[in-house]
């Protein structure tokens, strides 16, 4: 008598292994593409001027940060160090406004960090009252801004202007939820397009093309023309949505490809020749 495995543990493991199988394919690219968006998105990334004396860079919590999900405002002076600094961090949604009274002194040139644990995490929210979509907040401000100089002068108390806020990170970013966590592809997305670009664009095409206004052939076909009558078909094909997608896993999983910095696929040796070259010439 043969006994057969009960249904049920059969799908568990057959998730499992799924699971495994897929973690493992594409747990080191998701990380590499978040990596990339994290860079240029992280805390202290881009400053911004808070008048003459001080820079302030942002980072503001949003539902795809891992917990806890706090905003963050860091600032640094610029030239003369500051004694105290005091201000009020307004944001403001659709109905209603949240503020976090930030106190700091000594600021230098390094930079010191307030977590602002009263602004809220960015979400969204679909409304049914024809609004459309409307997040937690919207616009934020530096209200009455108190600087104190390491000479001892204070400054006239200023406000900075209005803020409004893109929601880049959920109207054009790509997420994924995957693993506990959200993962940004933007990375990936941005170097199948460059895939697809070169098909369209460069493959079987000349390097340089002339284009007149006009047409001043004389009836015979070019070379050119020739070759794009073969190329374009296969260029085509080769575009389509899902065989980029091919193209761009096989890229990375045969090891001949990695994502660079620029979220392009390059090739691998050009990356130890550029590290070859600069050990040769440090």
């Amino acid at each position: 008598m043969s006994l057969s495995p009960p249904l049920g543990l059969t799908i568990t493991v057959v998730r499992w292994l799924g699971s495994l199988a897929t973690k493992k394919l594409f747990l080191n690219t998701y990380r590499r593409s978040h990596e990339l968006w994290a860079h240029d998105h992280r805390l202290g990334a881009y400053w911004e001027k808070c008048g003459d004396h001080l820079e302030y860079s942002l980072h503001l919590a949003q539902h795809t940060d891992p917990e806890p999900q706090v905003s963050k405002i860091a600032f640094r002076a610029k030239s003369e160090e500051v004694t105290h600094l005091s201000l009020i961090f307004e944001a403001e949604s659709y109905t209603a406004r949240f503020q976090e009274q930030v106190s700091l002194d000594y600021v230098n040139h390094k930079a010191i960090v307030w977590t602002m644990t009263n602004i809220p995490c960015q979400r969204f929210f679909r409304l049914h009252d024809g609004v459309g979509i409307r997040f937690s907040w919207d616009t934020l401000k530096l209200r009455d801004i108190r600087i104190t100089l390491q000479s001892g002068r204070e400054l006239t108390p200023f406000d900075m202007l209005t803020s409004s806020l893109t929601h880049s990170w959920f109207l054009n970013s790509k997420w994924k939820f995957k693993w506990g966590q959200y993962w940004n592809l933007d990375a990936i997305y941005c170097a199948k397009q460059t895939l697809v670009e070169y098909w369209r664009f460069s493959f079987g095409m000349p390097r340089v093309r002339i284009f007149r206004p006009y047409d001043s052939s004389d009836g015979t076909i070019t070379l050119a023309q020739a070759v794009a009558v073969v190329t374009r078909p296969i260029a085509w094909a080769m575009s389509k949505e899902f065989v980029i997608t091919i193209q761009f896993w096989f890229a990375l999983w045969s090891g001949l490809c990695q994502l660079n910095d620029e979220s392009q696929l390059q090739w691998c040796w050009r990356k130890r020749e550029e590290l070859t070259d600069l050990n040769e010439n440090t």
